[in-house]
């Protein structure tokens, strides 16, 4: 049966967003391995929505009425949320490097949000905490404020804020889900909660990881752990179970015609994900330029993680465009 020009550009569409996926994917987990290999390191999953006194809200069904003043609104919503990356990176607040992974999601009314992964030192969490509530109480020029900022982390750091920190925490509900139990620095929050303004700590222990991302962790425990579970296993589970929820949207595209529309929102402000270069040796764009030659001189490098390891040891080199396996030119 002979395809229309439609259907043939839907096909090639569809398998160009099919190889941006593999390769976000392998780019995902990559992360996650270097992120479970990191000492004195502590992991949190950061979700940050806009709340109503900043304006920053896009009004339901805006995009069909006002198209254009949709995307104005979206852009800045995009920028705000970028600004937020920036300040972090740069924060004197934390002393030590930090990695990300964050994505930009696209709520059922039309506003932006991100979900970030964040990897820290242990000895941060007090700058983490300062500079999340510094950062709410400036005013940026032509820059929304953020709203509802939802962090989760190990309960172990529960102890650390209330009697190394000596923060109080207040225990909150969730307004969903009632078994779903959050906390509040209340003397830290100078922002109204009604607006969607407040800052929630949830703390997860490894039985709630367990309940809330069993699948995903306990598969991938399965494929790398021969002999017993451990600590590192279940880390890169939780990691490579995060990443993937945050960039849900891009990975579902393919089946989802709804999300696949996301995307294309999205892309039209800016990017749909953003990574922490500095976690790497190696650079993607890079490793995904050289992808061809790499996996011919040696199959294993299909994996970002191994081809950066190496990178990493002076097994890979990239002197003036060429390539270099073990000190031997395999390509350029």
């Amino acid at each position: 049966m002979k395809l229309s020009k439609n259907e043939i550009s839907t096909f090639y569409k569809l398998k160009k967003l099919e190889i941006e996926i593999k390769k976000l994917e392998n780019l995902s987990n990559a992360y996650s391995k270097k992120i479970s290999e990191l000492k004195d390191y502590m992991t949190l999953m950061i979700t940050i929505t806009f709340g109503n006194t900043s304006n920053a809200i896009i009004k339901a069904n805006l995009i069909e009425k006002n198209e254009k003043q949709y995307y104005k609104l979206l852009t800045k919503q995009y920028n705000s949320l970028m600004h937020f990356i920036k300040k972090l990176r740069k924060t004197k607040h934390i002393k030590n490097p930090i990695y990300y992974f964050a994505a930009f999601e696209l709520q059922q009314n039309g506003n932006l949000h991100i979900h970030m992964h964040l990897a820290i030192n242990q000895n941060d969490l007090e700058g983490l905490i300062n500079f999340i509530y510094w950062y709410k109480n400036q005013k940026f020029k032509n820059m929304f404020n953020i709203g509802r900022t939802h962090i989760g982390l190990s309960i172990y750091y529960k102890k650390i804020i209330e009697n190394e920190l000596l923060i109080r925490l207040t225990e909150v509900t969730d307004k969903t889900d009632s078994t779903r139990i959050m906390y509040v620095m209340n003397y830290l929050e100078t922002r109204d909660f009604g607006s969607g303004e407040a800052t929630f700590w949830e703390f997860l222990s490894i039985n709630d990881l367990k309940e809330r991302y069993n699948e995903n962790i306990i598969n991938y425990i399965k494929k790398t752990v021969v002999s017993q579970i451990d600590l590192t296993a279940i880390k890169i589970g939780a990691v490579k179970n995060w990443t993937s929820h945050n960039i849900k949207t891009i990975l579902n595209s393919i089946e989802n015609s709804q999300f696949r529309r996301d995307v294309k929102i999205i892309r039209k402000v800016g990017q749909i994900y953003t990574f922490s270069h500095s976690l790497f040796a190696l650079k993607f764009k890079l490793y995904q330029k050289n992808y061809s030659n790499l996996i011919k001189v040696n199959p294993k490098y299909k994996s970002y993680y191994r081809a950066d390891k190496d990178f990493n040891q002076g097994i890979l080199k990239f002197i003036n465009q060429k390539i270099f396996y073990k000190n031997t030119i395999i390509g350029g």
